[in-house]
């Protein structure tokens, strides 16, 4: 017996699946012309893991990346940037990281790039080239950043949060006012950042003239200001000891970053600011 209901829908279905599940007996799936797949069916306390074969089939998208977060075997979220550079997000949504407008969490896939009224949505309306090409969750799941093409950062969720964001929905760290980072792009109009990682709840962003900027979590002085605070805006630890980055690894409160000559930096720790390893 199917336990449940099923939201009333009166948008045109394209497809529905009635198929056994291990953990839940019966699910019915359906999806509807834009996407979105409905569930009904026994209470599950977790979300399903789905392989990137089933999300391309049953959203009827093709796919340019996706990431999966998985904490605690049981709390699960999404970032799938389709091929055409729109973002959709679904899982866990406590801090709003999903973007959505509020924070609860779903498991029906939603295109954050076409919620209205929202700034990354005006650059989607702006810009017929604007895409999305990179995309990154935290390891406490909190945020959920963006790399543009036009090589400027986003985010939601908990960092957004502390910037003043209480709509649940994505900003752009690069346009913050009053930031290192926003003075870059001002200054060049080739500026741009080329790679964003996360790494134990800090994140870096490599620019295209191989400058590293790092924030987030700080809690040993692994960022390397001479602080254990956590760093709101992208400070750039490249500049601090005059190198260019060739690679940065933070791990288990420690930066280790490897410079243009081969010389290797260290900070964190018991080391509060950044110091050479090479002698």
């Amino acid at each position: 017996m199917i336990v449940g209901t099923m939201q009333t829908m009166s948008v045109q279905m394209t497809e529905s699946v009635m198929k056994k599940d291990i953990l839940t007996n019966v699910l019915v799936q359906a999806n509807t012309e834009k996407g979105e797949v409905y569930y009904v069916g026994p209470s599950r306390s977790t979300f399903e893991i789905y392989s990137e074969d089933y999300i391309r089939k049953y959203l009827n998208i093709n796919i340019s990346k996706v990431v999966r977060s998985v904490k605690n075997d049981s709390t699960i979220i999404y970032s799938v940037i389709d091929e055409n550079g729109k973002l959709w997000t679904w899982g866990e949504n406590y801090y709003g990281q999903l973007g959505h407008g509020n924070n609860v969490d779903t498991k029906i896939p939603l295109c954050v790039s076409d919620i209205t009224n929202t700034e990354l949505w005006e650059q989607y309306e702006k810009d017929s080239s604007f895409k999305i090409i990179d995309t990154i969750i935290s390891e406490d799941q909190a945020t959920i950043l963006l790399l543009d093409n036009k090589g400027k950062i986003w985010a939601s969720g908990e960092y957004a949060i502390k910037h003043g964001n209480s709509s649940n929905s994505f900003i752009c760290i690069s346009n913050l006012p009053n930031q290192e980072l926003t003075q870059e792009y001002i200054d060049n109009s080739e500026y741009k950042i080329v790679e964003i990682k996360v790494m134990n709840n800090s994140y870096v962003a490599i620019d295209n003239n191989n400058n590293a900027w790092v924030w987030g979590a700080n809690t040993v002085g692994q960022l390397g200001n001479n602080t254990k605070n956590k760093i709101l805006y992208p400070y750039c630890i490249s500049k601090a000891i005059n190198v260019k980055i060739k690679d940065i690894y933070i791990y288990s409160g420690a930066t280790f970053i490897l410079d243009s000559d081969n010389n290797i930096w260290h900070c964190g720790a018991s080391v509060s600011s950044l110091a050479s390893l090479t002698y």
